[in-house]
């Protein structure tokens, strides 16, 4: 049947099949899934997802570009294409959708400040936790994470700085963050 539930069921079933590992299975379900809704951008996205798994990065790039076409204007889907771009040694292509939309590289996004972490952009991740930090004032682990980006890039001082307001927030937890000044 030609519907988008039953391309949703396949869909589901694609999902199964790779959490169990067996991702030639899970691309055939995507395959059978696309081919009945062709224009559901995230069922091409997981179908991507599944050619990265199964280290085919040229595949997922492929993917990616086709899904991204569908609707440029969606940022979830600007960001896991600019995500392959960067992972497909196409940098130029990958800042020039964030920076376009984004204004910034730093796009406070999982799947990139993952993928900035391993690229040792730490000038990037500091950005973002410092972003979390202020959106999200009231979570510790923001606070540590943004100072352990600025000590990644040997900033001490601004490190302990970022701690010591953390203090401030915090007075509950001053035993631990005491010790991560020292």
């Amino acid at each position: 049947e030609n519907s988008p539930f039953s391309a949703r069921a396949l869909i589901v079933a694609g999902e199964l099949m790779v959490a169990m590992g067996r991702y030639d299975e899970a691309i055939e379900y995507y395959n059978r899934a696309i081919a009945l809704s062709p224009n559901r951008q995230w069922f091409l996205f997981n179908q991507a997802s599944v050619y990265l798994s199964k280290n085919n990065t040229a595949k997922a790039f492929e993917i990616s570009q086709s899904a991204f076409a569908l609707e440029e204007s969606f940022d979830e889907a600007r960001i896991r294409y600019a995500y392959l771009a960067f992972i497909t040694d196409r940098s130029q292509l990958a800042s020039e959708l964030l920076l376009s939309k984004f204004g910034t590289l730093a796009v406070n996004d999982n799947t990139l400040l993952n993928y900035y972490v391993q690229a040792k952009r730490f000038d990037l991740v500091a950005e973002i936790w410092q972003d979390r930090t202020v959106n999200e004032p009231l979570n510790l682990q923001n606070w540590f994470s943004y100072a352990g980006s600025l000590l990644a890039q040997n900033k001490t001082r601004q490190a302990i700085e970022v701690m010591q307001k953390a203090l401030k927030n915090f007075p509950d937890n001053q035993t631990e963050i005491k010790q991560a000044i020292e």
